[in-house]
């Protein structure tokens, strides 16, 4: 308490109430995010819907490991008739996979700028390139038929309620392969831009 209370006093306080103001915005575009990915899957959920079962989401994805609890949004959806699993699990996946891919070009990218050679130096660009090339292979309309298409062919899995359950999952996944994407792309960089300037406040 001693260490944090100097930290505070040294602190500018009209820094401290920008960063607080700009928490606002930062999580409104996130949850604006899911609800457009949500209406790219034609669910009829009304934004203030959206952003209520996103801000209460958040706590859970706070207080467990890996932010786990966020999947309570499938939960929500499918208590409200607007979806079913598959299809809520993969507006919720594609939502974290949009700031893990962020956060991970921009981690790289700075490993890259601060350690230009060495171990460091060879590993962030390689990185780097790994990143941007999952993100393609997981954008593509091909790849994620593929997986549907093995589930199918296990007659054991397809048939069952987790194979109804997958099947959906995927065609959520290709709904949202569209060039429409590329509007929660941009919502994903401005949210970040936020956060990031928080953090140099």
């Amino acid at each position: 308490w001693v260490a944090l209370e100097a930290i505070l006093a040294q602190a500018r306080l009209d820094y401290l109430v920008i960063a607080t103001c700009l928490l606002v915005p930062h999580l409104l575009l996130k949850a604006l995010r899911w609800h457009y990915l949500l209406t790219l899957q034609g669910c009829a959920l009304p934004l203030r819907r959206s952003i209520s079962f996103y801000l209460s989401a958040l706590y859970w994805g706070v207080v467990t490991p890996g932010r786990a609890g966020e999947l309570i949004k499938v939960f929500y959806l499918v208590d409200t008739g607007v979806t079913d699993y598959g299809h809520g699990l993969a507006s919720v996946l594609t939502d974290r996979l949009l700031d893990l891919f962020a956060l991970s070009i921009v981690a790289f990218a700075s490993l890259w700028w601060l350690y230009p050679t060495g171990l460091a130096g060879l590993a962030a660009p390689l990185g780097l390139i790994a990143t941007i090339v999952l993100l393609f292979v997981v954008a593509s309309r091909r790849f994620l038929p593929h997986i549907f298409a093995f589930i199918r062919g296990k007659k054991t899995v397809g048939e069952s309620q987790l194979g109804r359950t997958a099947q959906h999952f995927v065609e959520g996944m290709v709904q949202l392969r569209t060039r429409k994407l590329s509007a929660a792309i941009s919502l994903t960089l401005l949210a970040q831009l936020l956060f990031f300037y928080q953090c140099f406040l």
